[in-house]
């Protein structure tokens, strides 16, 4: 082969690994307007505990394009985070209190006839967290379901503390479209964050593809702990994160 060949072959090799391997950085432009709207949830009937009555926290951080590929995602309640023009990576799930190992299921819908709770969230609540948590539907559910039972009494202490919690947070980069060992892909989490170790990391997956990854904290949500079930639910040994839609 020409020399001048085999260095232009040799630059398209490392520039498709390159992309292979970084997804396009997230983008979020608010809409203009956001107007305050309700919402039925899952299973929001179902009331299991009382709020503050739980052992620690799990800061729920899902990636974007598993859940864009999903079923969920391809319905109205991914019209925000999937087909807005914007683009997500990592986004928060939610701050979801949880039992250590005294119930098969976490507490949920912990204030069903609370108007703090029943209403919908104010437009300032919503907008500021709207690029974090990425659409309506799922800020009034978290809320609903899971920061009823918290110790934060409104909706706005409650994201504010979620908002911090996951920026305290930074997220490895790890490659996209092919397979990691799980334990690689923990470790990686790890090494991202000092102070954390795999316990207190929990994957969750579609399959064989990373949906979440929860990191548990106790009530102060700066120290790690270990996360107990049901978090862990991911059970392949070889997990792919699907690559972002244009990468």
């Amino acid at each position: 082969m020409r020399p001048w060949l085999a260095i232009a072959a040799a630059t398209l090799v490392l520039a498709s690994n390159a992309l292979a391997q970084s997804p396009p950085a997230p983008s979020c432009a608010l809409p203009p307007q956001v107007q305050p709207r309700n919402f039925t949830c899952t299973d929001q009937g179902q009331t299991i505990g009382r709020p503050g009555d739980f052992e620690y926290y799990a800061l729920v951080i899902s990636w974007s394009p598993t859940y864009c590929t999903s079923d969920a995602g391809r319905g109205p309640s991914g019209e925000f985070q999937c087909r807005s023009g914007n683009r997500f990576g990592w986004v928060v799930h939610g701050l979801w209190p949880q039992y250590d190992g005294r119930a098969l299921r976490a507490p949920q819908f912990c204030r069903p006839t609370d108007a703090e709770v029943a209403g919908p969230l104010a437009a300032p609540v919503v907008r500021s967290t709207l690029c974090t948590l990425p659409g309506q539907r799922l800020q009034t559910c978290q809320w609903r379901k899971h920061g009823s039972c918290s110790d934060f009494a409104t909706p706005a202490a409650y994201f504010t503390a979620t908002m911090a919690a996951f920026r305290r947070v930074t997220p490895p980069s790890l490659p996209t479209g092919r397979a990691l060992a799980r334990n690689d892909i923990l470790d990686a989490w790890v090494r991202a964050n000092p102070g954390l170790n795999r316990a207190a990391i929990a994957l969750n997956c579609d399959g064989d593809q990373l949906e979440e990854v929860a990191i548990c904290y106790e009530k102060d949500l700066t120290t790690p702990r270990s996360c107990t079930p049901p978090l862990r639910r991911c059970r392949a040994e070889r997990i792919t994160l699907p690559a972002p839609s244009g990468s």
